[in-house]
């Protein structure tokens, strides 16, 4: 099931209005949820898009937890990535990109 899709897969995308890799970009689900999976792709026909992120997840969009590896190091992600957290908010702190910080998101 797709829980939020920004813009289209490979067509239209969010863009930063800064180029520092202090952004994010936040999510909020209609409910609750058990997220499966974070799929990112750039804006279509540029090299427009984020090469790595690191995954927050929330259930309130003020309190936040990153996504971490076995050792609960924040785990620095790509474009497809299969987790399991359940939340209401999700923010993706991007920490790496090609040309400008810009993503199209798919969250199952």
């Amino acid at each position: 099931m797709v829980l939020v899709v920004n813009g289209c897969l490979g067509g239209s995308a969010w863009t930063s209005d800064e180029s520092s890799y202090n952004q994010w970009i936040r999510f909020k689900l209609p409910s609750r949820k058990r997220v499966t999976a974070v799929v990112t792709a750039g804006r279509a026909k540029t090299k427009e898009y984020v090469t790595e992120y690191i995954l927050q997840y929330s259930d309130d969009g003020e309190n936040w937890r990153s996504y971490v590896t076995a050792s609960g190091i924040p785990q620095v992600l790509t474009h497809t990535h299969l987790l399991s957290a359940l939340a209401l908010f999700l923010r993706l702190l991007l920490t790496n990109t090609a040309l400008k910080i810009t993503t199209s998101t798919m969250i199952t």
